[in-house]
């Protein structure tokens, strides 16, 4: 009845205030074809009460939809027939497009007004024209997916939000007891990582290698031209920079890489020195400020590229590396939205910008370097034997204070994990965990 009154009312180019739809459930399409999971099913990780339709228009090429929470979302015939789950279109047992993209060819348009199928899991059945040669497609798309996959300015903003951490807060924690118990568990530490892109293990074994464990929680580990898993123990020797006693001011790792490593896990295992106190910093609330206060500056950040290096010859290693990645400090989307940040100067290589643009990049890096020491930005902890700090490695730059060794010793271990690996383990614990949750963006240049 549903579906007929929708049709009638939408071909007379009206709108109509729809009764209310039962939450959609995770796979139902329609009574002829099912879904094992639809497309895309952990893009967003909510499963949306308010994926009701209150009203709906025709408007153009356009399919226009108030929902029951009051947001509006626009589909175009295009979107939407490139999106279409019929079985012609999506293929369930590989979660793949069958279509390829030539089905957009000849400008298909939405010839009669959408149905709503009559079910507890409804889906949106709609009917293509193709402008040359009269041909024609028949399809449908779930209901809820279009809710959860809205592309609104709205719904793009909900990904766009983070939760900073106050200064005068504690780095969240987690026992490691409850990370390993179950999904639960471990939820609630991505949870922490998702929302304020730090938090801290403890309760963790103080053994090598246990670092492997925590990275294959959150994704797996990610191996890189130190190996997989790094040894720092600092010593009067000097071996290198990080294995030294010396302070190391405030850093991103592996800036020198395409794609840096989206998860760092540094796990102490023993730590009886003076000194070596950690500083962690949330760089979005600094570039934030700096946009504020010093506009020509962060504009400066995000126009010039600085050259990121890491190498070793074959006179200083066995493997030598050569490694040169040129990028902007700050990386923005076509909104200007601030998608990304670069940070290390200890990778910092010779820049290679127009003459002109030397001078204010320099200028504009010490502004931001200056921002950047100031402690009201900063966290700081101390990590002790048994701890792992955790920290979203594209939104958190780490320090350290002067280890003073007095016949101690301090013995940590650094893993990775990519931002894919883990950006996928928080979706998919989301949609299993905390349905309601809207998974944030994480900083790592991701465009909106």
């Amino acid at each position: 009845m549903a579906a007929r009154v929708l049709r009638s009312l939408l071909r007379a180019k009206g709108s109509y205030r729809l009764p209310s739809v039962p939450r959609a459930l995770p796979v139902v399409v329609n009574n002829a074809h099912r879904l094992s999971v639809t497309p895309s099913n952990f893009a967003r990780s909510s499963q949306h009460d308010s994926a009701q339709l209150q009203r709906c228009s025709l408007e153009g090429n356009n399919f226009c939809v108030t929902w029951s929470d009051g947001e509006q979302s626009k589909y175009h015939s295009m979107w939407l027939r490139h999106n279409c789950q019929c079985p012609e279109c999506w293929d369930s047992s590989s979660n793949l497009k069958r279509a390829a993209a030539d089905v957009l060819q000849g400008n298909p348009v939405i010839s009669t007004a959408p149905a709503l199928s009559d079910s507890d899991n409804p889906v949106v059945n709609i009917h293509w024209v193709y402008g040359e040669g009269g041909h024609t497609h028949k399809g449908f798309i779930n209901l809820k997916w279009l809710k959860e996959n809205s592309y609104s300015r709205s719904s793009i903003k909900k990904l766009q939000q983070k939760t900073c951490l106050p200064v005068t807060d504690l780095v969240p924690k987690v026992d490691y007891s409850e990370v390993n118990e179950g999904e639960n568990g471990l939820w609630k530490w991505l949870k922490n990582l998702n929302q304020f892109g730090v938090c801290l293990l403890t309760g963790v074994p103080k053994v090598p290698g246990e670092i492997g464990k925590i990275a294959e929680l959150a994704g797996g580990l990610q191996r890189t031209h130190y190996g997989t898993v790094l040894d720092v123990i600092s010593s009067g020797e000097r071996i290198d920079l990080v294995s030294s006693t010396t302070a190391l001011p405030l850093h991103m790792d592996m800036c020198h890489l395409e794609a840096p490593p989206g998860l760092q896990i540094l796990h102490c295992i023993r730590n009886d020195v003076e000194g070596g106190r950690s500083s962690l910093l949330d760089v979005f609330p600094v570039i934030n400020e700096l946009r504020t206060k010093f506009p020509q500056h962060f504009t400066t950040l995000t126009e010039v590229p600085a050259t990121f290096s890491r190498f070793k010859t074959p006179d200083q290693s066995e493997n030598p590396i050569s490694f040169s990645h040129r990028k902007p400090h700050i990386m923005l989307d076509k909104n200007g939205e601030v998608i990304g940040v670069n940070w290390n100067n200890g990778i910092s290589g010779p820049l290679l910008a127009p003459e002109e643009d030397v001078e204010r990049y320099y200028e504009a890096i010490c502004c931001l370097e200056k921002m950047l020491s100031d402690p009201k930005f900063q966290l700081s902890h101390q990590l002790k034997a048994g701890e792992a700090i955790t920290l979203n490695n594209r939104r958190f730059m780490h320090g350290r204070s002067l280890v003073k060794l007095s016949g101690g010793v301090r013995h940590m271990q650094t893993a990775y994990v990519t931002s894919d690996d883990l950006n996928s383990k928080v979706r998919v614990l989301a949609s299993k965990c905390d349905p309601y949750y809207e998974v944030k963006a994480a900083f790592d240049g991701f465009w909106f």
